[in-house]
């Protein structure tokens, strides 16, 4: 019993982490509807088709913002051992460098997106098939919605650079406020171009973009008057902002370069599987459809536990900056143990929500098979996938920012790409030969396809990933005080 009260934290603990992270997870989550808002809504106007091709557009901004994000998580660790050593001059500079090195890699990925979106679009989808209407379709609807929604890289890069200033310090309403606006301004102007309605023409997926770029404007909106008005601790004239020590650029840029690289080289992964499922699917949306419907559910799962990854980091990240090294210890392990039982509860939800998903984002019947296949695997890997993200949040926050690199980058392309290559180009013809397999998956009612065989090779490459986490976590000495240093 002893052994399990150890992953026990006490009544504070979880009253602060509560107080904390209740903001920090719902604004996450109401953010990442702005997204699953297009996707769900374009279904109306071209069932899967439509959701295909905005999932597929969806993955080059996601991944870069993606990097954004690891840019100003970097940042924010250090923020939060300024807050918790009370050093008002380094909040105001770390934020100067958290706006000018997330504007840079937006301003980046709004060219590329913009110039280069057919190129884009092709690399991701493969062939079309010139005969088959829905192919074609599939192709021009990703090209509309990703030339128009790339925009929005330039107010989001702000965003950004605010929201994770602000969270470190404790400031978590005003993002959560910023994000519902956001939201319900997408939903209402998705309902309204999407299908043409108030006297709008009929834009469809195009629609869908338009709306999701003006709720990010006003998302931004919000939260510069907050800061204006209200001058929180990071507030401060350009002078004391832009006014950045040398000793304090190298510090960030050293902890931040192995995050941000992991981070490149996790989307370059997703990427390479999105490229990879469009091969097997052969310009079919079918399979991007339901890979992307289900990754869109699991995002939103994954916000509400990664705000709570995010509350521990800070909380563990406050502490170490005051010097209590053994709480926050305590912190990360009660975490940990938190995000491991949630994690199972949010696979058996996911699960039971099954039957409600295929037609809510207009899945034809022959198509849903397929989809519950990818749920159920997906939801069997939770537990797994949310303790190797959250031992990643734990260590960054006492700045070790190496742990993803040997979490995700080396089982992802050591051993999950070369096994997946290998089965889906060198030896596509080995899982016919696997009867056995095929007998398993038949007999619990699900789908056959090579498709399900290479997503379950996926989710086996998370039970590696938590391996690899728990060995990181219980033998690096992660835990440092930053703040001494610089």
């Amino acid at each position: 019993m002893s052994i399990f009260k150890r992953y026990i934290g006490n009544k504070e603990f979880y009253k602060e982490l509560l107080i904390v992270a209740s903001p920090i997870a719902f604004q996450q989550f109401v953010s990442s509807i702005v997204n699953a808002l297009d996707t769900f809504m374009v279904s109306s106007f071209d069932g899967s088709t439509a959701t295909a091709a905005v999932s597929i557009a969806n993955r080059y901004f996601n991944s870069f913002n993606a990097i954004l994000i690891a840019i100003a998580i970097s940042c924010s660790v250090f923020i939060a051992q300024f807050f918790g050593a009370k050093r008002q001059d380094r909040l105001k500079q770390m934020f100067g460098i958290n706006l000018i090195v997330i504007s840079i890699f937006a301003i980046l990925a709004f060219l590329i997106g913009y110039f280069f979106n057919e190129q884009i679009i092709d690399f991701l989808i493969g062939a079309v098939k010139q005969d088959d209407v829905n192919s074609v379709n599939y192709r021009k609807y990703a090209i509309d919605y990703l030339s128009i929604v790339v925009i929005s890289f330039l107010p989001l890069a702000i965003t950004n650079a605010l929201t994770f200033t602000f969270r470190p310090i404790k400031m978590t309403k005003v993002p959560l406020i910023s994000a519902f606006a956001a939201a319900f301004v997408n939903a209402i102007g998705n309902y309204i171009l999407i299908n043409g309605y108030l006297g709008f023409p009929v834009l469809g997926v195009k629609g869908a973009a338009i709306a999701t770029l003006i709720s990010r404007f006003v998302e931004l909106a919000i939260l510069v008057i907050y800061y204006y008005i209200k001058k929180p601790p990071f507030y401060g004239k350009l002078k004391e902002i832009f006014s950045i020590p040398k000793i304090l650029v190298e510090a960030v840029f050293e902890r931040a370069k192995p995050l941000v690289f992991a981070q490149f080289l996790t989307q370059m992964m997703f990427i390479i599987m999105m490229f990879v499922y469009a091969r097997l699917d052969e310009g079919n949306p079918t399979i991007i459809a339901s890979i992307s419907v289900t990754q869109t559910i699991v995002d939103l799962v994954i916000v509400l536990v990664g705000g709570m990854g995010t509350a521990a980091s800070i909380l563990v990240g406050t502490r170490l900056g005051a010097g209590k090294i053994q709480e926050a210890r305590d912190n990360a392990r009660w975490q940990l143990a938190y995000v491991f039982v949630f994690s199972i509860l949010s696979g058996l939800v996911m699960i039971a929500l099954i039957p409600l998903v295929g037609p809510l984002f207009g899945f034809k019947e022959h198509e849903i098979g397929l989809l519950r296949t990818i749920m159920i695997l997906y939801a069997l890997s939770l537990p797994f996938m949310f303790y190797a993200i959250n031992v990643i949040f734990v260590t960054r926050a006492g700045g070790y920012t190496k742990a993803p690199i040997f979490i995700s980058n080396i089982v992802y392309y050591c051993i999950k790409l070369p096994i997946i290559l290998l089965f889906v180009f060198v030896i596509p013809e080995a899982y016919e030969k696997m009867t056995f397999l095929h007998t398993i998956l038949a007999s619990l009612g699900l789908d056959t396809s090579i498709v399900v065989f290479i997503f379950m090779l996926e989710r086996i490459s998370e039970v590696i990933r938590a391996i690899v986490a728990f060995y990181i976590y219980t033998h690096v000495n992660w835990w440092s005080n930053i703040n001494k240093t610089v």
